[in-house]
């Protein structure tokens, strides 16, 4: 397997985020299908009357979703600032009037914090905050400090996963890309093998293994 295919494969966006992606830009449209089926209105008459603030307000989630989905920092910063909003809103709804379509709200904001509980995990949030872009991993890494050699330089790494490990290394001689020889020489089975290197940041460099 080439590395420009582990590097894809590594970037592929989680099918639960795409799903929560996809569903927000579809929710203005779902929402005013809602409103209109509940009060038995034609859909033009929600528009009538309404202020630039509500607009905006009515297509954030469309925004946020396309922000998420695109893994920007904005995006996941107005995800979140979104749900908030929206649960203190539903909240203050269903004390002021408890009508069936505000108990349905409710419901939505409960749903709403499953997401963020979702969204705010490590291994979902990092991708929008890292200075070089390291994609969603596949595989959960764990914090095990072994010897390693690349290019025959000896570090330590900080986490080591089936896919691949981070070690601490400011400044070093290595590219994106780059192809480089490893060696774990403290494993039961010590070979010399070829990765990757998928990270690079200020505190450390991300390696993956080939094949």
């Amino acid at each position: 397997m080439s590395l420009h295919k582990e590097r894809r494969k590594r970037f592929k966006r989680p099918t639960k985020l795409t799903l929560i992606s996809c569903f927000l830009l579809a929710e203005p449209l779902l929402q005013t299908i809602a409103v209109s089926l509940y009060k038995n209105i034609p859909v033009s008459a929600i528009f009538q009357n309404r202020n630039p603030i509500w607009f905006l307000f009515w297509l954030l989630p469309a925004i946020s979703g396309y922000g998420l989905l695109k893994v920007k920092k904005w995006g996941w910063y107005l995800f979140v600032s979104y749900s908030i909003l929206l649960t203190g809103f539903n909240i203050y709804a269903l004390t002021v009037q408890q009508t069936t379509y505000n108990y349905i709200a409710f419901a939505e904001t409960i749903l709403s914090f499953l997401v963020i509980f979702y969204i705010v995990r490590e291994d979902i949030s990092a991708p929008y905050f890292k200075m070089y872009p390291r994609g969603f991993r596949g595989e959960k890494r764990k914090p095990v400090q072994s010897k390693v050699e690349i290019n025959g330089i000896t570090k330590i790494t900080r986490d080591r996963s089936k896919s691949g490990f981070y070690v601490d290394w400011q400044e070093p001689e290595l590219e994106l890309n780059q192809e480089v020889e490893i060696f774990f020489p403290d494993d039961k089975k010590p070979e010399k093998r070829k990765a990757g290197v998928v990270r690079i940041d200020k505190t450390g460099v991300g390696i993956a293994f080939r094949n």
